[in-house]
């Protein structure tokens, strides 16, 4: 009796043994497989999600400077130098505009009636001719002095833009078209300053060789003018910037009797008022 229930006793405990076992086992080692698994996945997106954060970073990076501006720099310097080659001078040139004519070296007076292109305002042209833009009719035609210059009376009024044909010997070398800017009251006043000064042999045209030398006591004259002198026998032209001391010196190619035309235009204007017309000494 005493050995069936001891016997009964190790049954029991060994089944107490047994399910504690299996309700044990079943859990941990299915948590401790699935807490590995789930780290491992963790870390893998963790390092693919920072090297492909580095790798666009470097890629922008490496493309920064192409975008900042390397190119367009590039880009603009070689505007900047086109604009040169096409000037020559530095005068500032539309893309359209032919290198063989300067439109900022054109000036108008007199009601635009009077039109002069100064020194290099044609490159290789023997002769100009001024058409209406708009028309395309021919207004007035001029000789070209070796100098690039050339001058033109109107007997009608010029339009707001012109085309002026550069031509030589082989045809048509070259169009440009000007836009014509009247000059203020300023202009008109400076002329009469002008023609006082000359009245009072303050400002005199004296001879140097075949040259005639224009020359402009100091303080006559206003800064930010310009002085234009066209002579209208020989085509010859130039102009030149008062001085910081308001006197001015400039020079234009003459023989004794010939007219000239002088006149002042301001700042970036290409208009002038009524000319001075004298006879060069």
């Amino acid at each position: 009796m005493q050995k069936l229930f001891i016997q009964s006793l190790q049954l029991v405990f060994l089944a107490l043994m047994l399910s504690g076992g299996c309700g044990i086992d079943p859990i941990n080692v299915p948590d401790a497989e699935s807490n590995d698994r789930f780290e491992g996945d963790t870390a893998a997106p963790s390092e693919g999600s920072d090297a492909g954060t580095d790798a666009a970073t470097d890629a922008e990076d490496t493309g920064t400077p192409t975008e900042t501006g390397t190119t367009d720099e590039a880009g603009g310097d070689t505007g900047d130098t086109g604009t040169d080659t096409y000037s020559g001078t530095g005068d500032n040139l539309n893309p359209t505009d032919a290198p063989e004519i300067r439109p900022r070296k054109v000036f108008h007076a007199a009601d635009r009636s009077l039109i002069v292109g100064v020194e290099n305002a044609t490159i290789s042209a023997d002769s100009i001719t001024v058409r209406d833009a708009a028309t395309e009719n021919p207004l007035t035609q001029s000789e070209v002095a070796f100098t690039g210059a050339f001058t033109a009376q109107l007997e009608t009024v010029l339009p707001d833009l012109i085309t002026i044909e550069a031509s030589s010997a082989s045809g048509s070398i070259g169009t440009a078209d000007v836009e014509l800017c009247d000059g203020g009251v300023n202009v008109y006043e400076f002329g009469n300053l002008i023609t006082q000064a000359f009245a009072n042999d303050t400002f005199t045209a004296t001879r140097s060789g075949n040259l005639v030398e224009l020359i402009a006591d100091s303080g006559l004259l206003p800064r930010g003018l310009k002085v234009v002198v066209g002579n209208l026998d020989n085509d010859h032209a130039s102009a030149l910037a008062v001085a910081q001391d308001g006197g001015v010196e400039l020079t234009v190619s003459a023989e004794s009797g010939d007219d000239l035309a002088i006149f002042a235009v301001e700042g970036n204007c290409n208009g002038g008022g009524e000319p001075l017309i004298i006879e060069a000494p």
